[in-house]
């Protein structure tokens, strides 16, 4: 089979995707019911004032149901986050929280530890002078004098010709807190890598097909 996608193959002339509903039913599961956020404390905090303008500027709803489809499918989340990057019905500036295709993203960790993260690649295409370029934006822990890496982030963005392997720096920024400004977490837990394992995989798959081709014959 050619070309083969979740909803089965260009041959078969009737597709049941099955695979589709898998993804629907697990994502409907995890946050049909909505989520709350509830700081420590008694009664209402500036803390928790904050989160629910957050979440309600990113559209909380909307925003989980594409994280989780894209976990789902691929095995791992990913979102990037964007100070002051979006403003609330309030008035005032949040982080804005972005989800991120998998596709693009590579996670390093040490090879001792494979929840230590050293550095979060993330790659897509662009234009640059309105030529197609590569672009990539490497998210990558400091070091102290005695080269020990520490709780300090360093992003750098660089391009590079279609044509070419040298990646040019573009521009390199400092990350104001001691985390990174891009969060991961395993769709289904992986013990051996720092991705995660996703709800569709290639038996599924494959048994998808062999449905669609039995319903066409039929």
């Amino acid at each position: 089979h050619h070309n083969r996608h979740h909803a089965g193959s260009m041959y078969d002339n009737i597709t049941i995707n099955f695979v589709g509903l898998v993804v629907d039913r697990a994502v409907t599961m995890l946050f049909g019911n909505g989520v709350e956020f509830d700081m420590p404390g008694e009664g209402e905090t500036p803390q928790d004032e904050l989160i629910r303008g957050t979440w309600d500027a990113n559209k909380q709803e909307i925003l989980l149901h594409k994280i989780a489809t894209l976990g789902a499918e691929s095995g791992t989340c990913f979102v990037k986050l964007l100070p002051d990057g979006i403003r609330g019905r309030d008035g005032n500036l949040y982080v804005r929280l972005v989800a991120l295709d998998p596709k693009m993203c590579e996670i390093e960790t040490l090879p001792s530890d494979i929840e230590y993260v050293m550095k979060y690649i993330i790659k897509w295409k662009d234009k640059k002078d309105g030529k197609e370029v590569r672009r990539k934006q490497e998210i990558k822990r400091g070091a102290d004098e005695a080269g020990i890496s520490n709780d300090t982030w360093l992003i750098e963005d660089y391009w590079q010709k279609t044509n070419s392997n040298q990646w040019n720096l573009e521009r390199s920024e400092v990350w104001a807190y001691d985390f990174p400004p891009v969060m991961h977490w395993q769709n289904l837990p992986s013990p051996l890598s720092p991705y995660g394992q996703a709800d569709i995989t290639e038996d599924v798959i494959v048994l998808q097909d062999r449905l669609n081709f039995v319903a066409s014959n039929m």
